[in-house]
């Protein structure tokens, strides 16, 4: 398949060296955090096995895609809430129209309880997931602990600390089917924002993300890569490293050469913990809990509310020369 024409040209952070302290590679990762707020992690050498079992968790959860619309919708518990997403409940890439793919949301603190409100496909196969959840959060803390070492974050205050395995939060696994779809039909992509929580580690095959590039203000596509994760800044570690790091504004776009396909993005989204205290773009103090419940609310708001306010993008618009207007554009 032949790239689009504009690629974000985004920095390779090797995960081994990062794990082991690297002076040059943590420093390239702060520079990665704090300019363009994207970045690829290479995870070949120091969590094949992760990728593996990624791998495993999304066949199985394709299974559950094939499954009739009123059997998927069992497990549907309002939006923001575990389990199923149907397609089109949030604002998609066209302005009026709604997003374009299904999501399956794995929380951690559900895993880690016993709890059996999960499909087949998850419950018989729980320390799979359990296992997926425990070793993506430990590479966060990797990540996370080499930003509070970069920025001179101590005791309390440091990135890890307010991200603990088993402390009550939001984080968690999603598996995200976005559909066969073009521009012109009635649900497409994932319309322009920032991300709630602390750090995104994403896996996907297909193209289709796209982030504004902070210099230019053009939407540029992410390209996927083998062994190699995309992991990008929320609007929380944002606001925790007192906007030091970016939250970068990305959106989903259909491109012409997969539209006849579906396209499968899978990750770990970490969130700190429900009473971490957080100051949003408003200036505005919140917890973390409050604040993803907030902004989850205008996620699925029309276009022409989503404008009202700088929610959506996190605030980032007055940095990163949003555009305002159409969204496909």
């Amino acid at each position: 398949m032949s790239s689009p024409a504009n690629v974000a040209c985004l920095q390779s952070i090797n995960f081994s060296l990062l794990k082991s302290g690297e002076a040059s590679e943590i420093s390239r990762l702060l520079q990665a955090c704090q300019i363009n707020g994207f970045f690829y992690l290479n995870l070949e050498d120091d969590a094949h096995g992760f990728l593996l079992d990624l791998a495993k968790a999304l066949a199985l959860l394709m299974g559950f895609y094939d499954e009739p619309l009123d059997i998927k919708l069992r497990s549907y518990k309002g939006e923001g809430m575990a389990g199923y997403k149907p397609i089109g409940t949030h604002a998609g890439l066209v302005e009026g129209k709604g997003d374009g793919y299904e999501n399956f949301r794995v929380p951690k603190d559900d895993l880690f309880a016993d709890t059996t409100t999960f499909p087949k496909q998850i419950y018989e196969n729980k320390e799979l997931f359990v296992r997926l959840v425990t070793t993506a959060h430990s590479i966060m803390t990797v990540i996370l602990s080499a930003l509070s070492d970069s920025l001179g974050v101590s005791g309390p205050d440091r990135f890890e600390n307010k991200h603990r395995l088993h402390a009550p939060a939001r984080a968690e696994l999603q598996f995200l089917k976005y559909a066969k779809q073009t521009v012109n039909g009635p649900n497409v992509g994932f319309g322009k924002h920032t991300d709630i929580g602390t750090l995104n580690l994403l896996l996907f095959d297909d193209w289709g993300l796209q982030v504004l590039c902070p210099e230019h203000g053009s939407w540029e596509y992410v390209q996927p890569k083998k062994h190699q994760a995309v992991v990008n800044v929320g609007d929380t570690l944002h606001a925790l490293s007192h906007q030091q790091l970016r939250s970068v504004v990305h959106r989903v776009k259909p491109v012409k050469e997969n539209q006849d396909r579906c396209r499968f993005s899978t990750g770990y989204f970490l969130r700190a913990e429900n009473q971490t205290l957080i100051r949003d773009s408003n200036g505005e103090q919140r917890t973390a809990l409050q604040y993803y419940e907030r902004k989850f609310k205008v996620y699925q708001e029309p276009h022409e509310v989503q404008k009202l306010t700088s929610i959506i993008t996190g605030g980032m618009e007055k940095m990163s020369n949003v555009i305002q207007g159409d969204q496909t554009s």
